[in-house]
């Protein structure tokens, strides 16, 4: 991962991948379990800022999740960030947490893909200043 960078928004960190144009999210508690359950499709969800879409959306970024202390994949989506916020608003999955307005997508097959690559994983993890995890 030769071109990249670490930013913020609203205090999360955002790992940049410029050559692949691809914008990794760290979600360190994981899945939203009941997110399913609470919006009307089959099991769990993750929760992504308005602001992170939008700012994927302008810049050509593909979104890709981390979830938890699996370092050993990450979950690239299948459709653009502006598909994720209308599926997002399609299902009215909203939600304000600590005053920043998120977007709770469906975690399935749908519309993440597994991307096994545990070497890509801990490097972005090392980046975010986390570099004894997974260890």
């Amino acid at each position: 991962m030769s071109s990249n960078n670490v930013t913020h928004i609203f205090g999360q960190p955002l790992y940049q991948d410029l050559a692949n144009k691809r914008l990794f999210i760290w979600l360190r508690k994981g899945l939203y379990k009941t997110a399913g359950k609470k919006y009307g499709w089959r099991g769990a969800g993750v929760g992504v800022s308005k602001l992170i879409l939008l700012y994927a959306e302008r810049h050509n970024f593909a979104i890709a999740v981390i979830c938890g202390g699996v370092l050993d994949r990450y979950y690239l989506a299948k459709i653009s960030a502006s598909a994720l916020f209308a599926l997002c608003a399609k299902h009215r999955s909203f939600e304000v947490r600590r005053g920043v307005e998120i977007c709770v997508l469906p975690f399935n097959k749908d519309v993440f893909a597994t991307i096994r690559d545990k070497e890509t994983v801990l490097s972005i993890v090392k980046a975010f200043g986390e570099g004894g995890c997974g260890k």
